[in-house]
This record gives structure tokens, sequence and C-alpha cells, in this order.
């Protein structure tokens, strides 16, 4: 028996078809043989990344914290957040309760951040980097 999936799609504009992202999510987790159920798909549609409090993002990290899921796949990091801090909350508790977090597209669309599979990497262009600070290993 395959264990469950849930996937997560967000737009920024109301006026984007969130059914997109959607189907791609879906012809994803299809094609890996992978179990869905309609309740394990969260959306948020016109909805900033910068924006924490959003209910579709709410009522994933719910089914995160009941462990009902092993996976979650979404497009890219920035789909769950586009600031460290939530995107790491986001990444820790799917970790924590043993989900794995699979990106279709592994770069973000901000040059900072480069989530991995198995945690989450910072890179940080050197225009930025502080001087006398040790370098990101």
């Amino acid at each position: 028996m395959t264990l469950p999936t849930a996937l997560y799609a967000r737009t920024p504009d109301p006026t984007l078809p969130i059914a997109v992202p959607i189907g791609r999510l879906r012809a994803y987790v299809a094609a890996q043989g992978w179990t869905l159920a309609d309740t394990h798909i969260f959306q948020d549609a016109g909805y900033s990344g910068l924006v924490f409090e959003r209910p579709g993002l709410e009522a994933l990290l719910e089914t995160l914290q009941r462990g009902e899921v092993v996976r979650l796949v979404t497009e890219h990091p920035d789909t769950l957040s586009r600031t460290l801090t939530d995107r790491w909350y986001v990444e820790n508790t799917a970790a924590r309760m043993g989900c794995r977090i699979v990106y279709l597209d592994e770069q973000p669309s901000s040059p900072l951040v480069t989530a991995a599979a198995t945690g989450l990497r910072t890179a940080v262009p050197p225009s930025l980097a502080q001087p006398g600070r040790a370098e990101l290993g």
C-alpha cells in the first residue's frame, strides 16, 4: 500500500488559475504511483508568499502535525513561503512528522535560498555577505 501524499499550490494573483499548478502537481503524483486524497489538496489563490497566514497553508500545517501524510509535493520552495523563517517552520514541521517535501522545481525564485529534500541550505551572494563573518558551508 502506498502511503498518503499531500500537495500544496499557491498563486499570488487571484486572477491566475490555481487549477494549472494543481493539475501539474496531480500529474506528478499520479506518475509516481502515489496515493492522493482530495482532502490532502491544499491551495491558496491570491496570496503572496510573504503572507504566512493563509487558509490552505494553515490546513496543510494541521495535517502535517497530525502525521497524516508522508510526503508533500509542491512546485518550488517559494510556494511555501518567500521568507526563510516561515519556510523553515513548514519544512521543520514536515521533517519532525516524518514527511518528505518534494519540489518539482528545486530552484526558488529568490537566489538567496535553495531548498534540498534533506533540509534547508542557504547561499548568500557575495554582495550581501558581511565582512569578517564565516562563510556558510
